[in-house]
């Protein structure tokens, strides 16, 4: 009875019904947590660091006031540079967006040499449906940085570079045009680490 009984049992449980659609939406859900994972502990980490550190940066024990949701990154010792990130501002595609501060107080560099060299190089780099223009940005922009903004058709995103025409400082923005003005609020701030501070007059 009891060799009948399991034998029994053993065909009821392989004549069960399996239920494909709980394990698929079950599946489902997992996989859509898993991908936005990121865009949640991004932005969660951007904000933590912000509040921590009162959104300021810091390089050679001088600050930098940064944007909302920017935050520092480590870099390299001895690179002379300053690394900024913060969350994509688009759902579309999973990243980040950076800016890049270059220190070159050492060994200062011609700012019109150094558009005119990226000029030259700049459209061998670009993808079929980007366009190249300049970025002006507002008056005290225009009057210490000379700009130039690649636009990215393929990833809907932005690459600006900028000199500064003192030839001390080079800037890299990978991100959105929304960062535009985060980036100009960066160049602006950029002269609490200079000495003398620039002049925003």
């Amino acid at each position: 009875m009891r060799d009948a009984d399991a034998v029994g049992d053993e065909v009821r449980w392989w004549n069960r019904k399996v239920p494909i659609e709980r394990i698929c939406l079950v599946i489902g859900l997992i996989l859509v947590a898993l991908w936005l994972l990121p865009y949640v502990t991004l932005p969660v980490s951007s904000l933590a660091w912000g509040l921590s550190h009162n959104w300021t940066a810091s390089y050679q024990n001088k600050p930098l006031k940064v944007p909302l949701m920017w935050r520092q990154e480590q870099t390299p010792a001895g690179t002379h540079s300053i690394s900024l990130r913060r969350p994509s501002r688009k759902l579309t595609y999973l990243g980040s967006e950076w800016i890049q501060i270059h220190d070159d107080r050492l060994k200062p560099f011609d700012s019109r040499a150094a558009m005119h060299h990226w000029e030259s190089i700049e459209p061998r780099l670009r993808q079929p449906g980007d366009w190249t223009e300049g970025f002006f940005g507002d008056a005290f922009v225009q009057t210490h940085y000379s700009c130039l903004s690649t636009h990215s058709k393929r990833f809907l995103s932005l690459h600006v570079i900028c000199f500064s025409h003192d030839g001390m400082w080079s800037v890299t923005l990978l991100g959105s045009e929304k960062s535009l003005e985060d980036l100009q609020k960066i160049l602006h701030n950029i002269s609490s680490l200079s000495d003398p501070p620039l002049n925003h007059d």
